[in-house]
């Protein structure tokens, strides 16, 4: 028999290194699968930095949306870059039917039963310090009425044009008068006076509601709504208020709340919620809702989330942190994205949703009333009412 020499020619040390390279290779593509794949490796920009993270491409795994009963704890009060969060998947119902949303309804809150047949509004001051005040008018305001600080989102400077007039319309048409702090230049994009001068237009606008020349000022029940970086920023004046010799708002309405850290080179410099010592200056009787959408792929829920976590003062009977669905079951679909609160027209997602529980906030922290529309967990609270066929539209998650 012939036997050929296993060493010739440095054959069997190659096969052998082949086997190793082989070995290697399998162990590290099994290394690489085992990893999480929720994980998103996206490297943290901290707030104010001018580095841009680089851009996520189609190979790395998306987090999944975030569970709905889970709020991550997040120890820090600072606005962190947020993840984008996956587009929402409706399950077990169709994409699209004929059946409608659901319009405005003829009372209660978020309905259409109105005080007021108009509003007027006027702008003052100048620069970042400006404001605009909206009152009813068709009659004439013949008692004090509530005031509203509405907050508007980055660069949403222009009530009519970025999409506040029908939300505010609402509200003063109800009977509040409304102040809009601009806060910012057209084109600012450093946030470190935000919140000071959205608290200078305010002081001088309360004082200019003082005058006699406006319907007359309920000082006694003021409520602060915020979208977007309005809603951090509402957040800080209901915090600051006292301090800086401001009413301090007896309820505070968060609004999908964020720096817009994905928004690259446009992204706000400078830009951070109060620190959590801070935040302990809202009173525990403050009423607090914090809304945010599913598929919010512009701030997320870190603000949010820091809102909910750095506020234990205020107990759970006068908080809910909620969490709206998208719904694709009829047409137009309910979109729950970062757009949902100015959208136009405004849709079910403002009547039954956002106007409601605005509506709701007011009425139960100054009248005592619709408590069970704004707080608790109820069904009034989560339902946003039915398609034209009767299918229930998604309710609300209330996460906390």
């Amino acid at each position: 028999m012939y036997c050929s020499n296993p060493l010739k020619g440095g054959r069997f040390l190659g096969a052998v290194l082949l086997i190793m390279v082989v070995g290697l290779l399998f162990l590290t593509a099994c290394g690489a699968s085992s990893a999480d794949p929720t994980t998103l490796p996206t490297p943290a920009v901290p707030v104010g930095s001018n580095t841009v993270a680089p851009a996520v491409t189609s190979t790395v795994a998306v987090a999944p949306a975030q569970p709905a009963t889970a709020i991550p704890p997040t120890p820090l009060a600072t606005l962190p870059q947020d993840a984008t969060p996956a587009p929402a998947v409706s399950v077990g119902r169709p994409t699209v039917s004929s059946a409608h949303p659901p319009t405005q309804p003829a009372s209660g809150p978020g309905g259409q039963e109105y005080l007021y047949k108009n509003i007027t509004s006027k702008r003052y001051g100048q620069g970042e310090e400006a404001y605009y005040i909206f009152e009813p008018v068709q009659p004439a305001p013949t008692k004090a009425l509530p005031v509203i600080a509405f907050l508007h989102g980055y660069l949403g400077v222009d009530p009519d044009r970025d999409g506040y007039a029908a939300w505010i319309n609402h509200l003063v048409r109800r009977g509040n008068l409304v102040i809009f702090p601009v806060y910012q230049a057209q084109d600012s994009r450093d946030g470190t006076r935000y919140t000071d001068n959205a608290l200078a237009a305010l002081k001088a606008a309360f004082q200019r509601l003082q005058d006699g020349s406006h319907a007359r000022p309920d000082l006694a029940n003021f409520l602060a709504v915020g979208y977007s970086a309005g809603g951090v920023i509402a957040t800080n004046l209901a915090a600051r208020a006292e301090k800086n010799g401001l009413p301090v708002p007896k309820a505070l309405f968060a609004v999908t709340p964020g720096g817009c850290a994905n928004c690259s080179i446009l992204a706000i410099r400078n830009f951070t919620l109060d620190s959590q010592a801070e935040l302990a200056a809202i009173p525990a009787t403050t009423k607090i809702l914090i809304l945010v959408g599913e598929q919010d792929v512009v701030v997320g829920r870190s603000a949010g989330n820091l809102i909910w976590q750095n506020t234990p003062q205020v107990p759970a009977a006068n908080k809910n942190y909620l969490l709206f669905h998208t719904d694709n079951y009829g047409t137009p679909p309910l979109v729950a994205d970062h757009g949902m609160a100015t959208q136009q027209p405004p849709n079910t997602l403002n009547y039954n949703g956002i106007w409601k529980l605005s509506d709701g906030l007011e009425s139960c922290t100054f009248e005592a009333k619709s408590c069970e529309v704004a707080l608790g967990n109820t069904p009034k609270q989560r339902s946003l009412g039915q398609w034209s066929d009767g299918t229930p539209v998604k309710e609300l998650t209330v996460l906390g």
